[in-house]
């Protein structure tokens, strides 16, 4: 990796850090930045990689939040979450090679959605 990897890592890893000893409702770019760590580490992805994952982690975080903070229960917004799913993992698939998008699926995604049930307020 390289130094600013490292570095944006380390970041990265104190913003998480804080954020989890203060509160339990993420913002967009707290979110984002969880998945940016966790892909970042488990794909090896290049400096291009990174920033095309990072641009569409924080475009769905946001879209995501904005759901979450929306009035209604959880039931009423399944599909609009499954949708933003569908969308951005298509944008996955065009930065990621197919087996780091299998990976990301199969080991990163289900990471991920246990982060945010737990620390999403609905």
């Amino acid at each position: 990796m390289t130094i600013h990897t490292n570095f944006f890592l380390a970041i990265l890893s104190l913003m998480l850090a804080q954020s989890a000893l203060s509160q339990t409702d993420l913002s967009a770019a707290q979110m984002a930045a969880y998945q940016d760590k966790l892909m970042f580490e488990a794909l090896n992805l290049t400096e291009e990689q990174q920033a095309g994952v990072s641009r569409i982690n924080l475009k769905y975080s946001k879209k995501q939040k904005a759901l979450m903070d929306e009035p209604g229960s959880m039931f009423g917004k399944i599909g609009d979450i499954k949708r933003i799913k569908k969308a951005k993992n298509a944008e996955l698939e065009a930065v990621l090679t197919a087996a780091q998008f299998e990976k990301y699926e199969d080991d990163i995604a289900p990471k991920i959605k246990s982060y945010m049930k737990a620390n999403m307020k609905s």
